[in-house]
């Protein structure tokens, strides 16, 4: 009955998913050359996920589905012998200091005789002659890109699915970054928390198989294909990699360690993991009557545990033999030598079943990503003895999280296996394997309906092409700024030089505000409201409190700011310099330390230090802007933090939460670029990024001041290391409009989530904008600049621009407006969402402010332009960057001439085309953001405050961040190589470079030969 109930809730799911896409049924070609079949375990939940939900899909493989569900039809390949069962424990007796480069080699060969298999198939001539138009590929992404050849062939997008986490040479394709610094490459054994000689050895593999890869992998892809369609008939395979659309990784946070990820790549580790069977009536028995619990054996598809050696299978014997669990382990053969009376064995066993019956204590394993998913997801500890591959990282993972021990496979003894079981039977064990159990399977959505959803997603958007981060289109110099760097390096040096001559319960959650901003508490306001609709207690300090409060929502008024609202006049702005960039600043510095001092100085925060005495909050929500002093309530609290910002993330924010900054690409808050930038451009960029984020810590130094002048006998911490401890950020931002960049799964994007439901128009309005049948241009300058105050002559050469033009102009216009324009219809407010989406708007005419912008896109109404302050360039140039937008410069705007030909552009047919190709992106997510947004939320509060989900990134000094220590000794190394063999003879050594022979050191009298050894090849040591 359980079988049956979950197999309905499935295609019920599955059902449902497909009519809220409301897509039609796609074509899907599934192309799956490897014949490891642990791999396809991972491939096949998708495929046969997508023909439950209804489309047509066809696949290519070694593994044929016995029972095929409707709509998935198979065209088997031949020729290449099954991965399974079939690797000898004796190809690990030894394994050499540099075995992963055999492994990479070894992959190589496995990827060239399966793309040369594949490619001359009659599988494929059956796809190729078929003339099938597939509206999406699937197709692994391991070392088989030869098939990137058939998709390209066939002009549909495809999806890149790899059975592993990334590997070294997929981070460029989908512009993840590379930082060997804490992510170790799949083939090390490490974890985030790496000494200096670990990073040494993974930057150097992770360099080294990008490159091995590209000499061997990709020119045996290309040689493959130019025979098989003829040489120059494919594009090179480098060039078809760029082009992948998404990849979805086998891979979870909460098990592999937060890592920043680009949208196109999707983490769906567990998809494999199906519904739970019945097991076998004597196996039940074997597990229910265990009463000391159970010790699970099994060394996955591919390894024959039969093949161990003697007397590494007598010494597990013999440790086993100690213990009172029961013993169940996956044996090949029908006897097993020396067996104790608490083992049992089977030659199969059905093992997400057997891991997630409550009497197993233990998973001993060889550390297969199948299987440490599945003891992830049912909270058991492991004992993992890896033997190849990616084995290595997933045993280090399942260590450093506490649920797993490495037994390494040389130092298997009765004892050592013996203590190795001993320590995973400690209490401590379960508890971190139930802690990680519950992150893994704790997620929004299942991995398999994401899959489902972005697969159709995919093939609605022909390629997802607003998730491609540029950064893949940067050369490798410009990505990591080393022209800025050699420039800046050079700058500095002559400057010295010159010195020199010249001599989900009702959880209680608190909102701290204190920026008087209006613009800002409209993005935290339908976040705090929906937490309170949920049912939980929100407090919030603000100076915005609620005309309508929902139950549970309490509004604590902060105290001596005044509110910006209609504040800045027009008068005040002239046009936009670089020194800007620091007025603006120190501006926001200025706003930072009053409106902290104020905050201090209110009494809601005593009341709200009163209130947690008698009823403890949960969690503490603060903006996070320039007001840092608010961290200080949270650990005066000893609560959660988490951040919200109405803004794209500010450049001193990405330590805090282990964020690659990358200003290469990446325009800093105060900046007037996109992500295409000039190298000047790119130099200004990254000058503005690092000296402001320096310069933060003015604010920060203000913080700790006040904070000491509150409570001055409160050990509280440097705020700068506080907040080093939030939790989780969320960001006013969507990649559809700010570009792609990669993010780490404690940064959330949310941009729009202050958006809500459409209401009616004040009648007038509406009838104003019902009868524009040349349709509306809209002119709205946000809630705190003064239409008003515009300069007369801006404001009559604006007039006499709109006159020119049949569309009807409505201006929100604070003051009355002296013979206005025929077509000028002005009103003191605006709803501007309401007004936006209405059918008949054509344009909108802005500053710029990203609320106002986030609207148009989501409306799909193109924008002009006319930014003032702050981030309103760098919004302005972001729509100009997704060609929805026209800048027009303010200096300009007396011209009337300029402002027509502004508005004309505006007006024209493709930048509507564009607007609303950008809308139906920016509106097409899995998950509406005041969803995510609560749960993201509450998921700190259940998860412990995120502590898998934050990167080890934050605390790695800067240095090793960006693996300077390690390039600095391979350039030492490099150098020493170079002019070593210049060197002058010391103390009668020397060097014969050309013999390798070496020589002791002392007096070489004419008669007495320096004694020698000669290094051959043979017995040269590499480090």
């Amino acid at each position: 009955e359980q079988t049956a109930a979950c197999t309905m809730l499935r295609t019920v799911i599955l059902v449902a998913l497909a009519l809220s896409q409301g897509t039609e049924a796609y074509k899907v070609l599934g192309l799956f050359p490897h014949p490891g079949q642990s791999h396809f375990h991972f491939f096949q939940p998708v495929l046969k996920g997508l023909a439950e939900a209804g489309h047509e899909v066809t696949v290519v493989s070694h593994f044929p589905e016995k029972n095929p569900p409707a709509n998935y039809h198979d065209l088997p390949l031949a020729g290449m012998t099954s991965l399974s069962d079939s690797v000898s424990f004796e190809l690990f007796e030894y394994r050499p200091g540099f075995g992963h480069f055999m492994e990479f080699f070894m992959l190589y060969t496995w990827g060239k005789e399966a793309c040369a298999n594949a490619l001359n198939s009659t599988a494929i001539q059956t796809v190729l002659d078929s003339k099938v138009q597939y509206d999406l590929i699937l197709v692994e992404q391991f070392n088989s890109d030869c098939m990137l050849g058939i998709a390209h062939q066939l002009k549909a997008p495809y999806i890149g699915l790899s059975s592993c986490p990334l590997m070294p040479w997929h981070y460029e394709r989908v512009g993840n970054p590379t930082l060997p610094a804490y992510i170790p490459a799949l083939f090390m054994g490490y974890t985030e928390r790496m000494d200096f000689s670990q990073r040494l050895a993974n930057w150097i593999t992770v360099q080294s198989f990008k490159a091995l890869y590209s000499w061997f992998n990709d020119a045996a892809a290309n040689k493959l294909l130019g025979e098989r369609f003829g040489q120059g008939a494919i594009p090179d395979v480098r060039e078809l990699q760029q082009r992948t659309a998404m990849m979805f990784v086998n891979q979870h946070y909460s098990l592999s360690g937060a890592k920043p990820l680009s949208p196109a790549v999707l983490e769906i580790g567990g998809i494999h993991i199906r519904d739970f069977r019945p097991l076998e009536a004597d196996l039940q028995q074997l597990l229910d009557t265990a009463d000391h619990g159970v010790i699970y054996i099994s060394w996955g598809s591919m390894i024959r545990a039969e093949t161990l050696p003697a007397e590494k299978r007598d010494a597990i014997l013999k440790a086993l033999g100690r213990f009172k669990q029961r013993v169940i382990w996956k044996w090949e053969n029908e006897t097993l030598p020396n067996q104790p009376s608490n083992v049992h064995i089977r030659k199969w066993l059905p093992q997400r079943e057997i891991l997630c019956h409550p009497k197993v204590r233990v998973f001993m394993s060889h550390g297969g990503l199948l299987g440490s998913s599945e003891a992830a997801y049912c909270g058991v500890p492991v004992v993992a003895t890896p033997m190849y591959g990616d084995q290595y990282n997933n045993a280090a993972a399942l260590a450093n999280r506490g649920m797993g021990v490495v037994l390494a496979y040389e130092d298997i003894t009765a004892d050592s296996v013996y203590d190795a079981l001993r320590k995973v039977l400690e209490p401590e064990a379960m508890e971190h394997a139930k802690q990680v159990s519950f992150s893994y399977r704790n997620r929004p959505q299942s991995p398999l309906e994401s899959a489902v959803w972005w697969c159709e997603h995919v093939a609605a958007t022909g390629g997802l092409p607003l998730a491609q981060s540029y950064s893949s289109e940067l050369p490798w110099y410009s990505y990591h700024q080393f022209d800025v760097y050699i420039v800046t390096i050079t700058f500095l040096i002559l400057l010295i030089v010159l010195a020199i001559g010249s001599s989900s319960h009702g959880y209680r959650i608190l909102g701290l505000f204190p920026h008087p901003g209006l613009s800002h508490f409209k993005v935290f306001h339908p976040i705090m409201r929906g937490l309170a609709n949920d049912g939980h207690h929100v407090t919030v300090l603000s100076y915005f409190p609620d005309s309508d409060p929902v139950p549970n929502y309490h509004d604590l008024r902060f105290e001596g700011q005044e509110v910006l609202t209609n504040t800045f006049s027009l008068q005040d702005f002239t046009g936009r310099t670089f020194i800007d960039n620091f007025h603006e600043f120190h501006e926001l510095v200025v706003w930072g330390m009053d409106s902290c001092k104020a905050a201090l100085d209110s009494p809601a925060i005593d009341q709200i230090l009163e209130a947690h005495r008698v009823a403890p909050f949960d969690l503490v929500v603060m903006e996070v802007f320039a007001t840092d002093c608010m961290a200080g309530i949270s650990w005066l609290l000893q609560v959660p933090l988490v951040g919200l910002s109405s803004c794209a993330i500010m450049p001193w924010h990405y330590d805090r939460v282990g964020l690659p900054d990358t200003p290469s690409y990446i325009p800093s808050e105060f900046s007037t670029f996109s992500e295409e930038m000039s190298f000047w451009q790119r130099f200004e960029n990254w000058l503005v990024t690092r000296v402001v984020k320096h310069l933060y810590r003015i604010v920060q130094i203000s913080d700790n001041r006040l904070l000491k002048e509150k409570f001055p006998n409160a050990a509280i911490p440097d705020v700068a290391e506080i907040v080093q401890n939030t939790s989780l950020i969320l960001i006013n931002q969507h990649y559809t409009l700010s570009g792609a960049r990669p993010l780490v799964p404690a940064v959330v994007e949310i941009g729009g989530v202050h958006i809500q439901g459409e209401k009616p128009l004040p009648t007038k309005l509406q009838q104003i904008m019902d009868q524009s049948s040349n349709g509306v241009i809209v002119v709205s300058f946000g809630s705190v600049l003064k239409a008003a105050t515009l300069p007369t002559a801006k404001r009559n050469a604006m007039l006499e621009a709109f006159e020119r033009f049949d569309q009807q102009v409505v201006w929100k216009w604070e003051d009355e407006l002296d013979n206005p324009p025929k077509n000028l219809y002005t009103q003191k407010w605006l709803p501007q969402r309401d007004v936006l989406c209405h059918k008949n708007v054509r344009l909108f005419v802005s500053h710029g402010g990203l609320l106002g912008v986030s609207e148009a896109v989501h409306c799909g109404v193109p924008v002009v332009v006319m930014p003032i302050y702050g981030d309103q360039f760098l919004n302005a140039a972001a729509l100009v960057n997704r060609g929805a937008g026209v800048r027009m410069d303010y200096e300009l705007v007396d011209n009337v001439t300029y402002i027509a030909s502004c508005i004309g552009e505006g007006l024209s047919d493709r930048k509507r085309r564009m607007a609303q190709s950008l809308s139906r992106a920016y509106k097409t997510r899995p998950q509406i953001p005041l969803d995510l947004a609560r749960w993201s939320i509450i998921n700190v509060i259940e998860n412990g405050a995120m502590e898998y989900e934050r990167s080890y990134a934050p605390k790695l000094p800067w240095y090793i961040y960006y693996s300077l220590d390690v390039i600095l000794v391979l350039l030492f190394a490099a150098l020493t190589l170079v002019f070593g063999e210049r060197l002058d003879p010391v103390a009668g050594f020397s060097v014969d470079s050309a013999n390798h022979t070496h020589c002791t050191e002392g007096q070489n009298h004419a008669d007495t030969p320096p004694k020698c050894t000669r290094k051959t090849r043979a017995n040269r040591s590499y480090f």
